[in-house]
């Protein structure tokens, strides 16, 4: 007999935008099959959640296996996806804390409370970390009398040519850490359009795989979720010109 035991994660992020949705998956201990009884190659667990991820041309399998984030995202999913006010710095501060906030609570949504440090300063990501890009407004960025249109050329010739999120922060812009005020107060300026936040989750390859949350949703509708590898995010289109991390808390 098959039980309900679990879920997985499927999503894709491409060019054009992305898409997600999680399903149950079903075991009798030793054979998996998914919502429609298909069989699944995937060794499961209760205290797991497989995941298959596509980026571009490239389709990444992989677990999550850490704990404590299987047990939150789980609790996120069944408790406050569809129920709630929440966005991407809701879910990727309830992953880090355990504390779930409504982002309609907080000024422009920015449901998150923790300091952090300029991406740049840290040599590796480990599992639990969370990221913060800030994206350009690009129209105000490309004028010619905007200080910081030369940053923004290089991130956005970066951008087009790698992908990735990854640009020098410049000292006298940035301190070596921030609190969340203070990153608020950089999101305010009007050179930066929108914020995206980000969690490591596991690993595979040696690279960081980052689950996040697209937009805000009301209680009663949803959104996608995505799965990107590396030093990529969700918003391929957009320009990142600021990239915060926060380190895990032991």
């Amino acid at each position: 007999m098959y039980e309900l035991t679990g879920i997985a994660l499927r999503t894709w992020v491409d060019s054009t935008g992305n898409w997600s949705y999680h399903i149950p998956f079903y075991t009798n201990g030793s054979l998996v099959r998914d919502e429609l009884g298909s069989p699944l190659n995937w060794k499961v667990s209760e205290d797991t959640i497989p995941f298959m991820a596509g980026q571009d041309d490239h389709v990444y399998v992989g677990v999550i296996t850490d704990k404590t984030l299987v047990s939150r995202i789980i609790t996120y999913l069944d408790g406050y996806y569809e129920s709630t006010w929440n966005n991407c710095a809701t879910l990727a501060q309830y992953l880090a804390t355990g504390d779930f906030i409504p982002c309609n609570e907080r000024p422009r949504f920015f449901a998150w409370e923790s300091g952090m440090r300029p991406y740049e300063l840290v040599s590796d990501v480990r599992v639990g970390d969370t990221v913060c890009l800030l994206y350009a407004d690009d129209k105000r960025c490309q004028s010619r009398t905007n200080a910081m249109r030369a940053r923004y050329m290089r991130a956005r010739s970066r951008r087009r040519k790698q992908g990735d999120f990854v640009e020098t922060v410049e000292s006298l812009l940035v301190r070596r850490s921030l609190d969340a005020h203070a990153i608020m107060e950089i999101y305010r300026d009007p050179r930066i359009h929108d914020y995206h936040f980000m969690t490591c989750v596991t690993k595979v390859d040696g690279e960081p795989v980052w689950l996040s949350q697209n937009g805000f949703t009301r209680p009663g509708e949803t959104t996608s979720l995505s799965l990107v590898v590396g030093q990529s995010d969700s918003y391929p289109d957009r320009v990142p010109i600021f990239a915060f991390i926060k380190r895990r808390r032991a």
